[in-house]
């Protein structure tokens, strides 16, 4: 997976720089679930690409009654 993200972001970026950055910097996010290893060592070899974990947290709340003034 590493390989792939890797690869994807790097086309992505090369795309943007040539068409479109007018000689600006070219900055790249790997957002996921979980950053591997192989990812966090790949990295190193890419400039401008910054790695980030998310985490996703909910709660539902039960309605007893329902609203009568809708």
């Amino acid at each position: 997976m590493a390989d792939k993200a890797i690869g994807q972001i790097s086309r992505y970026m090369g795309w943007i720089k040539k068409n479109l950055a007018k000689g600006k910097m070219v900055k790249g996010v790997i957002v996921a679930k979980s950053i591997s290893s192989n990812l966090r060592h790949a990295i190193v070899a890419v400039p401008n690409v910054s790695l980030f974990e998310y985490e996703v947290a909910f709660s539902l709340n039960q309605i007893q009654e329902a609203d009568e003034s809708l």
